[in-house]
């Protein structure tokens, strides 16, 4: 027995020491080279006939029995036996066929939706937050969430009763057609949403390229594409919430992705509820209405086949509106506004800016707009050693530097050009030493995936410092002169070797090092166990 665990044991190690180093994708390992897409759009097809297959065979049991009892000595002919399944199954379809919302309710957008409310729109939800009165409370125990407005000073006596995030309160969420922030000073709120469309609802076309449409939603209302708020959709926004317009804006996940639609990641995504996708009536004024008896069922096909008509459908599948464009400034380029500040965060830790190409190619075919850069050498007569400040999409890269603002006019199909001021998050050279110290541990440090919801305190405080200090020098009167530097700078090209991502070869020494240490942190864990 003792030999066979040995044997078991050495097994372990030898696997071990091939497959674990696989996963050092800090240096470009293999597991991450690994085509995962097309990974996950295979598993998703296999799944789906593997369910088929499972409830072909459930069906063929009752149908055609191997012993004759229960249901078979109930009806001893197949025939009926047939007959008597297609009666109950249509009986089934046609009860709750209308129920589209059970989609929405097995899906993780209510679990999603719930933490941003308690987590940021909750914030609100204090006395100084409802100045119209628009919650409206049920006696005296029915109190805000936050005794004091959060914005004001931290006290232990102000915070001690703040209820618990787990807690439902009245006033964490906000109607939508009662959210007004620009009406006291803020800004004119717009969430940016996807809506999927893989087949051209006009032709039946297979639509191969974009999968999606563009969609604003705003207390102005609701803005497709290039067109601006669409009348008539009031009446739907006063049944929806700000938080679920924010959770539909991230769901990043999900049998719809805009460009990203693959029918194998839609179907293995639809069947094990990994989806935080959103179906929502049409909100166009004049939409066709066809049937909605089966509602449910066709929007079920749709969503696990990546069958979405989009946009004159009677139901639209939402998603996150960086499924078309992630920097959300597509739905500004309609405004034709003078100035624009692009915070360029996705992550991209080769600094290929892979977001803003997708922006300049859109705005030039959906706007007739044209973006172009300034060379930041024509900036030094105007803007000093500020223009210290600015690079190019070729001359910002993942090294430490102090360019970190890239400056690009906008020239519009008709009328006065604008000004795009994209900042980019990059280590700078005199950072904060909590700071350095963070960005030395974490080789992709500002450029790290969200694929790790677990925020730590030193990430998170790391992330907010940096941005504070690149956001420093932006004020009113630097933002005042952006437009005219725009309008007389230089405009300059972009090298494509550039715009290529690096390739780093590992040393033999690293590879081999990598190895041993794999074999090593195994060896011990083998050892334990046997």
């Amino acid at each position: 027995l003792l030999g066979n665990v040995v044997y078991q044991g050495c097994f372990v190690l030898v696997l071990a020491r091939m497959i674990i180093p696989m996963f050092k994708t800090k240096e470009g390992g293999k597991i991450a080279n690994l085509p995962w897409a097309m990974i996950a759009n295979i598993i998703g097809m296999v799944l789906v006939v593997g369910v088929a297959i499972f409830w072909l065979t459930i069906f063929q049991a009752i149908i055609f029995p191997t012993q004759d009892h229960g249901f078979a000595q109930l009806l001893h002919n197949a025939w009926l036996r047939w007959l008597a399944v297609a009666l109950a199954s249509a009986v089934y379809i046609l009860l709750n066929g209308r129920l589209l919302q059970q989609l929405n309710r097995s899906s993780l957008h209510f679990f999603y939706r719930s933490r941003l409310a308690r987590a940021y729109v909750s914030v609100g939800n204090s006395p100084e937050g409802d100045l119209d009165g628009s919650v409206h409370r049920a006696g005296s125990n029915d109190t805000p969430r936050f005794k004091v407005s959060p914005l004001e000073e931290s006290t232990r006596e102000r915070t001690q009763d703040t209820a618990g995030v787990t807690r439902l309160v009245n006033g964490d969420d906000i109607c939508m057609s009662a959210y007004h922030p620009h009406r006291h000073g803020g800004p004119v709120h717009l969430v940016n949403c996807c809506i999927n469309q893989t087949v051209d609802d006009r032709t039946g076309n297979f639509n191969a390229d974009r999968n999606g449409i563009y969609l604003t939603v705003s207390s102005l209302g609701v803005e497709t594409g290039t067109h601006g708020p669409v009348p008539g959709a009031d009446g739907w926004l006063s049944r929806t919430t700000l938080a679920e317009w924010v959770a539909v804006s991230g769901a990043a996940i999900g049998s719809g992705m805009g460009s990203m639609t693959r029918p194998g990641v839609a179907a293995l995504s639809f069947l094990t509820g990994l989806r935080l996708g959103y179906w929502q009536a049409n909100l166009l004024d004049g939409a066709p209405k066809g049937p909605t008896f089966l509602s449910k069922y066709r929007a079920l096909l749709q969503e696990m086949f990546a069958r979405f008509p989009g946009l004159r459908n009677n139901d639209w599948y939402l998603s996150d509106g960086g499924h078309f464009d992630n920097t959300g400034v597509y739905a500004l380029l309609k405004r034709k506004l003078r100035l624009i500040v692009l915070a360029d965060c996705g992550a991209d830790p080769d600094y290929l800016f892979a977001d803003v190409e997708n922006l300049v190619r859109k705005a030039r075919i959906d706007y007739d707009a044209t973006i172009e850069f300034i060379d930041p050498a024509s900036l030094a007569a105007l803007a000093g050693v500020q223009a210290g400040w600015f690079g190019t999409p070729d001359t910002i890269a993942p090294e430490d530097g102090p360019e970190h603002f890239l400056l690009a006019r906008i020239r519009y199909d008709e009328g006065p050009s604008g000004a795009l001021l994209i900042v980019k998050p990059r280590r700078s050279p005199d950072m904060p030493l909590d700071v350095a110290g963070y960005a030395g541990r974490e080789g992709d440090f500002p450029q790290q995936s969200t694929s790790n919801q677990f925020f730590s305190e030193s990430e998170w405080e790391s992330y907010c410092a940096l941005g504070t200090i690149l956001g420093a020098p932006i004020t009113e009167a630097f933002l005042a002169r952006l437009p005219s530097w725009a309008e007389k700078g230089t405009v300059v090209g972009t090298d494509m070797a550039s715009m290529k991502a690096p390739v780093v070869e590992r040393p033999r020494s690293k590879r081999i090092a990598a190895t041993v240490g794999a074999s090593l942190g195994i060896g011990a864990i083998a050892t334990g166990a046997i």
